[in-house]
This record gives structure tokens, C-alpha cells and sequence, in this order.
């Protein structure tokens, strides 16, 4: 089934109320905008971007949304970084039309080094997301395992692409399940082909 308005399709997603959101592949922010609108401006934001084009883009955008919902700078925190299974830097491809992604093998061409985050070690000493929305990929089962205590204390409702690799589809229920097996979940499609399909879990 096709459906509008991709990580907002479920009710559960659609009108989120301060919750704190971590937008991994936050792009140049138009999901971030869009969970400002909804909460009307009372989500706290950690919108995470790697690609430096797409981040510098992301930071105009917050500062105009900053000066136009007359909101406190803290509201909305930019990360230059990626998400992963463990802190560390890797190597990154920069790609500004096919999707830039981190570097999955020796013989691909990387054009940088990224620093990369495992949630875990990122809100350690902040409060941990209630959200976390990632379209980043191909590296959202990374993604995933370094959130793994984050998902068993705090169970975040998640907003996972699952199109990126053909056995994501099958995988990441499955991890998912076995951190925390009393999630609901739900699959929707947003467009007209197997890309933009989302795992709700919640």
C-alpha cells in the first residue's frame, strides 16, 4: 500500500508532542521542518548530516526556521556526523545525486572521512530520543546496533528505511524484535516503487 507523508504515516508518528527526535540523514532538514510543524514547536531536534553540501544547507535552513517560529537555538541541534554501530570515523562518499553513503569496501572511491556516532555513546549524558527517524543508506542495521541500550531501556518509536539493501526488508524487523520484542509494527510504502519504504515500530 502507497501512502503520504513518509515517518508520519502511522497516528502514532503523525502529531508528535515533546518528544525528543534524533533525524539521522536529516538531508538539508525538510523532515525536520516537518516534525517542527507538527509539534508545533515543541519537539527537542538532533538532526544528524554527514554530506557537507547537505549540512550546510540544513544549518540555513534551521537558522531560518529558528527566526521564523521565534524559537530558542537549543531546539534544533545540528550534527556534522553520522550514525553507526560504534563512535568512530570512517570513510564516507560524497554523492550529490545518487545519496552519499559511508564506504562499505576497499575498492570503493571514498572522497572524505566522517566522524560517526553510536547513539549509545551520543546521549550518554543527554536525554535519549523518544524518535528516531534513519534514512541513511544502507547503514541503518549499523545504526541500529549502536542504539541498542537506548532501545531496550527507553523503546523510542522508530521510523526505519528498509529499501536500501534487499535484505534489510527481513533484518531489521528481526534485530529490532530481539532488543525489544513488545514492539508493534507496520510497513508502509511513499512512492510508486520499492524505494521510500518505512518500518514503523512503536
Amino acid at each position: 500500500m502507497r501512502v503520504n507523508d513518509p515517518y508520519f504515516a502511522i497516528n502514532e508518528f503523525a502529531f508528535p508532542s515533546a518528544e525528543i527526535i534524533a533525524d539521522l540523514g536529516a538531508y538539508t532538514g525538510d523532515t525536520t521542518e516537518e516534525y517542527l510543524k507538527r509539534s508545533q514547536g515543541f519537539c527537542t531536534i538532533y538532526a544528524f548530516e554527514p554530506c557537507v553540501s547537505k549540512f550546510k544547507a540544513l544549518q540555513k535552513r534551521v537558522k531560518r526556521l529558528n527566526e521564523e517560529w521565534d524559537i530558542k537555538s537549543t531546539l534544533i541541534t545540528t550534527v556534522p556526523a553520522g550514525a553507526g554501530s560504534e563512535t568512530s570515523t570512517v570513510k564516507f562518499i560524497e554523492n550529490d545525486f545518487l545519496g552519499s553513503s559511508v564506504s562499505k569496501n576497499e575498492w570503493d572511491i571514498a572522497t572524505s572521512e566522517i566522524q560517526v556516532y553510536s547513539l549509545d555513546d551520543y546521549f550518554k549524558d543527554k536525554k535519549a530520543p523518544t524518535i528516531i527517524k534513519a534514512d541513511i543508506e544502507g547503514y541503518e542495521l549499523n545504526m541500529l546496533a549502536g542504539a541498542e541500550e537506548i532501545i531496550k531501556s527507553v523503546k523510542p518509536k522508530l521510523a526505519i528505511s528498509i529499501y536500501h539493501r534487499a535484505s534489510d526488508i527481513f533484518e531489521i524487523p528481526e534485530l529490532i524484535h530481539n532488543l525489544r520484542s513488545d514492539y508493534q509494527m507496520a510497513v508502509r510504502n511513499h512512492s510508486t516503487t520499492f524505494t521510500e519504504t518505512v518500518l514503523y515500530c512503536y
